[in-house]
């Protein structure tokens, strides 16, 4: 793979127009520029009354006391009625309900909005005070109060937990895992009792109060609460190793900064500062309130309409089911799974929520800091608009839309007035979604129809971005006419696996998927075998057109899984317009705290490394003037020369370095000019992760092999030479730019067995407390072999296979799909029926946790159903057991062994192969088959690149005929 020494995608849109306005300053986002119309106003303020009449002068001091005189007012409105909320924070106590007598009338609107240039700001904090300084640890006593979120200076703070570990082991009967003893190390003093577990399981995370935990050598079995049960009972997602655990909620996990512990039994809770904060000027708060305002009408028939919420802030809400349940087990897109509800039945609270509500339209609002989603459309919700919200720092999911269950309470697939229909979500900025939970979603949309998701920008996000559709199944049900259109997604799936920047489920006629722009995505260390994907068509979808969509830097740009009736086209490009084009539209990037608006020709300075988005206008009163913008030296835009009075408009998307300037300058023959020009631009920053991936092994010993990389499994595989010295071995591993490896590999090093390494970006960023010390990485595996030349092997990919369930024959035991995968229960055996195979050579990873003496694969079978071992069929199969490897021969029930030691039979090529191979409980990269060959039959097995056989049949009853592959546990 080669790559160049810096990244140098820049998306350019130009067009030479007469003069325009641009947007309003970035200062005044929640003001509109409208001509005076009649209005019916009233004034609410912190410092009002609701014994006022509601005037400018003399305010109200709810939006309740505004909503309840509006009640006598809205029943045959002539003229819209506007409620002006003054600047200054207004305490939530209990949700604002808007009902159907709260509607407007006649097509007009009610709506609560900013007084212009001022902010108001809808809460639901308690402040915490009473603090004292106890040894630089903060402490005070808040009595009975119990919570899960807490804030300091307006920034979430962290509840006191550990690193992160890796889970060697499940024993789902038994109800434990298994993980490294060192994690209890100073655990003398820690009431477990008090303690949850927090599993992070591919898609899904659960949070449950420990029960004990035991350690034996080095390793430790934990358990769980009988709370806990449901995670090793259910069937999705499946429990693997390599998931992780981590601890919170113990005084003696306390450690960091910006931490804290509440003591439930006494109250006491303690803080540790963050650099910079005293016990002087700390505001402390927790959250009160689950949802702040709530639009319900009465039923599908008798809705609350036509109200317009517009520039209000809303800040610190709650979820207490986690509290009221000891912990919470979460299903997918942060759905909870309760075991006395059907699954999606139950959901998150949201600070704004909307059932049996149309034409809603919730508009340039900042959402931040919440406890649980931001805003969440039911059913029954029909035209509703959610566009140009700031949602920043929410703990569950951005927007939600639907009903996430077939069998949710007056709802009905046969029924469109129980639909959440024709809702438009569209440039709103969704930034650091999943802050305290590792499932949540940017958008996520149930079972709705003709939804439109356009125009967003989605970043920072801990499972999907976009994910869209329900139920997993073929059959006709609501969804359909889905829009996902020209957002800008990055940084997703950075808590969680499973996930792509659009993720699709189920059957959704008439739908769409263009013009994203889905970029720079890397998967987390401690998250089970998946790949980060761009787009992600999951089990049952279809009827997507999936066209003209940039993915850039994401692993696996394309992934499907029992999938079919879909169109794909045109997503291989990174064409610049798309990029530039998709995201939010320049009138609404004042939304985004960081944009900047810039009235001169004034350098800006890339601080972080990531992309730049700037757009604007140049005029001069001179004729024949270029624009340029240029990145450090090389123009990323050149206008044609303008007349005077012209105006050139820009938008571009440039991918930077942190340091790289970004220059304006404007040239006339040649001539750099200052005066008669005017620049007008927005600058509005994106910042990137880095992907922390092996991108080749080099070396002199290797030879022409391709070296495998997994990005699944973070494991690397290169060949060498055979006379290569593998204990004395210096390597250059390829990482992206900005990344670093450790330890170094080009210092000698043995590679006779795997190393490790670790990939570390060299970009600043905070204290991350899953890794050890802090620091992000990405731990990879490196394998180099001796391969003689023209003795390696390359395989038959079955992924299509593992993913065409449907065609897998099982008889004695059950098949579970999972991510990329095949899961076949202990006893029985499998064949896939999809096809048969004659010369190729399978590839595949295989994982076996079973205690069955039969691990066997099969190939060759000469029948689909019958037992590839018994009468009637014939196959060779290789048995892998702990301690060796047998290869043997069946026809029609006669066994052939060819290496093994089994009673009764003499082995025609040897004893069995002693098994340094496989390793149970990991991934195994398995090459194996059969070829036709003058000589006869040549049957070959390579395990993690390691050569177990390659031999001949030339026996009488070889199998010479083309067959089928399986598995026999």
């Amino acid at each position: 793979m080669v790559r160049s020494n810096k990244l140098k995608a820049v998306s350019i849109i130009s067009l030479v127009i007469f003069i325009f306005t641009l947007m309003c300053p970035i200062a005044a986002f929640a003001e509109e520029a409208e001509e005076p119309k009649d209005e019916i106003a009233f004034y609410v303020s912190p410092d009002g009354d609701d014994s006022n009449d509601g005037s400018i002068d003399h305010p109200f001091a709810t939006v309740e006391k505004a909503r309840d005189i509006i009640r006598t007012l809205n029943k045959d409105m002539s003229c819209d009625i506007v409620v002006y909320l003054r600047g200054g924070e207004y305490k939530i106590d209990k949700t604002i309900v808007f009902g159907v007598d709260d509607s407007a009338s006649n097509g007009y609107y009610i709506t609560y909005r900013n007084y212009p240039g001022e902010t108001p700001i809808l809460t639901g904090a308690q402040k915490i005070d009473g603090w004292e300084d106890i040894g630089g640890i903060f402490k005070t006593n808040v009595g009975e109060l119990k919570f899960r979120d807490f804030y300091v200076n307006g920034k979430h703070a962290d509840r006191a937990r550990t690193q992160s570990f890796r889970i060697r082991t499940w024993n789902n009967p038994e109800f434990y895992f298994t993980i490294d003893s060192t994690a209890f190390t100073g655990w003398e003093n820690v009431n477990v009792a008090e303690v949850e577990a927090v599993l992070n399981t591919h898609w899904v995370e659960s949070y449950t109060r420990m029960g004990s935990y035991t350690i034996d050598g080095d390793t430790a079995q934990v358990r769980l609460s009988s709370a806990g049960r449901p995670i090793f009972t259910r069937l999705y997602p499946e429990n693997s190793i390599n998931q992780s655990v981590h601890f919170e909620n113990s005084y003696e996990f306390l450690d960091q900064p910006g931490e804290w512990y509440l003591n439930e039994a006494n109250g006491d809770l303690f803080y540790i500062p963050r650099e910079g904060e005293s016990i002087e000027d700390i505001h402390a708060v927790i959250p009160t309130i689950e949802t702040i305002i709530k639009f319900e009408g009465s039923d599908k028939v008798n809705r609350v309409k036509n109200i317009k919420v517009y520039g209000l802030t809303f800040e610190y809400t709650n979820f207490l089911y986690p509290i009221r349940n000891n912990g919470v087990i979460f299903a997918q897109a942060s759905l909870i799974r309760d075991n006395e509800e059907i699954l999606g039945r139950v959901r998150m609270p949201a600070a704004i929520f909307l059932e049996s509500a149309d034409n809603i339209i919730i508009e340039r609002n900042l959402l931040r800091n919440l406890g649980g989603s931001a805003i969440d459309i039911r059913s029954k919700a029909s035209n509703n608009k959610i566009i140009g919200n700031a949602i920043i720092d929410i703990a569950g999911n951005g927007i939600v839309e639907g009903v996430f269950s077939d069998d949710s309470y007056g709802f009905s697939h046969s029924d469109p007035l129980t639909w959440a229909k024709g809702n438009l979500i569209s440039n709103n900025y969704l930034k650091r979604i999943g802050t305290n939970y590792y499932c949540p979603t940017g958008i996520v949309t149930g079972y709705t129809n003709s939804t439109t998701i356009e125009h967003n920008e989605v970043s920072d996000v801990a499972y999907t971005a976009i994910g869209v559709g329900w139920g997993w199944t073929s059959n006709d049900t609501c969804q359909g006419n889905t829009k996902i259109i020209n957002n800008n997604i990055y940084n997703y799936s950075n808590r969680n696996s499973d996930a792509g920047g659009i993720y699709t489920l189920s059957k959704t006629p008439n739908s769409e998927i263009s013009g994203n722009y889905i970029h720079d995505a890397d998967r987390n260390e401690w998250i089970s075998y998946a790949c980060v994907r761009g787009i992600y068509l999951d089990q049952e979808t279809a009827g997507y057109k999936v066209y003209n969509n940039v993915i850039t830097r994401v692993v696996e740009r394309i992934g499907v899984n029992l999938v079919r009736d879909n169109e794909m086209y045109d997503n291989d490009s990174q064409d610049d317009g798309i990029k530039a084009n998709a995201g939010l539209k320049p009138e609404y990037w004042d939304i985004v705290p960081q944009t900047v608006r810039q009235t001169s020709n004034a350098d800006w300075i890339a601080e972080k490394y990531g992309g730049v988005r700037i757009s604007g206008e140049f005029t001069s009163e001179i004729d024949s003037v270029t624009a340029k913008i240029y990145k450090n030296d090389t123009p990323v835009f050149v206008s044609d020369p303008i007349s005077s009075s012209e105006t050139v408009v820009y938008n571009l998307n440039i991918d930077v370095e942190k340091g790289d300037i970004i220059r304006f300058v404007a040239e006339r023959n040649g001539e750099v000019i200052e005066e008669g020009i005017s620049w007008d631009s927005q600058i509005k920053p994106e910042i990137y992760p880095r992907l922390l991936l092996i991108e080749d092994i080099i070396f002199e010993q290797r030879n022409e092999e391709p070296v495998k990389i997994s990005d699944a499994t973070s494991k690397a595989l290169a060949f060498a030479d055979s006379d290569t010295d593998l204990t004395n071995l210096s390597v250059n591993i390829k990482t992206p730019p900005g990344t670093y490896v450790v330890p170094d590999p080009k210092t000698i090093t043995d590679y006779s067995k795997p190393v490790k390494f670790r990939i570390y970006s060299e970009d600043e960023a905070p204290y991350d407390l899953a890794f050890p010390e802090g620091k992000k990485y990405r731990e990879w595996e490196v394998s180099i072999l001796t391969t003689a030349s023209g003795n390696s092997v390359k395989g038959y990919n079955m992924g299509e296979a593992i993913a065409d369930v449907e065609n897998w024959y099982i008889s004695g035991g059950t098949k579970t799909a999972g991510i990329g995968s095949l899961r076949f229960s202990e006893g029985g055996y499998s064949i896939y029926r999809g096809r048969t195979f004659e010369n190729e050579l399978f590839e595949f990873y295989w994982n076996t946790d079973t205690t069955s003496a039969w691990q066997s694969l099969t190939f060759r079978n000469q029948d689909d159903t019958l037992n590839p071992i018994g009468s009637g069929s014939a196959c060779y199969t290789v048995v892998i057991k702990p301690d060796e490897i047998e290869l043997q021969r069946f026809n029609d029930g006669i066994r052939t062994v060819f290496y093994g030691n089994i009673g009764g039979f003499t082995p025609i090529l040897g004893d069995a192969i002693t098994n340094t191979y496989f390793k149970d409980n990991e991934d195994n990269l398995i090459q194996v088959g059969a070829l036709n060959t003058d000589a006869g039959v040549r049957l070959l097995m390579y395990i993690n690149g390691q050569k177990v056989f390659d031999c001949i049949d030339d026996g009488e009853d070889k199998i010479t005929e083309p067959g089928y592959f399986g598995t026999y546990q």
